[in-house]
């Protein structure tokens, strides 16, 4: 069993949209698909542009990071969990082999490691995904080096279970 409090900050978030940012292919599809088409309306402005491959791949790649700017700024903007002081208030997780207890002021939220749906990490957060858009999640800079080792062996334990669903 872990136990530990945890207050997220907005930097928190702002790592999640990034990490679900990066690793969502149907955005790059959609993105590249825009560009394209951005790309065919700017060729009518300016004929030129369509004449030279090198001129053209460069406006397209251009277009993509325009687009891609654009829509990371509209999802930080203008997400709700910024605004929800919930997101930000201390929490208590208890971590255990078959469930994660969450404990907001007096309320307790117990999760059955079944009802996750993925689990994944970087070098600073562990996500714990309810859904395909939201997780829990974990600052790994509240942990000190045995912490982190028990709790790597209670999600790998976990990865286990949610993968033979």
């Amino acid at each position: 069993m872990l136990k530990y409090n945890i207050k997220l900050k907005k930097k928190d978030l702002h790592a999640f949209i990034r990490y679900n940012l990066f690793h969502n292919v149907v955005i790059y599809f959609l993105i590249f698909s825009f560009s394209f088409l951005g790309f065919n309306l700017l060729k009518r402005q300016y004929p030129a542009i369509g004449k030279d491959w090198f001129i053209s791949l460069v406006s397209i790649g251009c277009l993509f990071i325009i687009l891609f700017f654009c829509y990371y700024l509209i999802t930080v903007l203008f997400s709700a969990t910024t605004k929800n002081k919930k997101f930000l208030e201390n929490k208590t997780y208890i971590f255990t082999a078959d469930k994660l207890t969450i404990q907001i002021h007096e309320a307790t939220y117990p999760i059955k490691w079944k009802q996750f749906i993925k689990i994944c990490q970087n070098k600073k957060y562990y996500f714990l995904y309810i859904t395909s858009n939201q997780a829990i999640i974990i600052p790994k800079r509240i942990l000190n080096n045995k912490e982190k080792h028990i709790l790597y062996q209670i999600l790998k334990k976990a990865k286990k279970l949610i993968s033979t669903k």
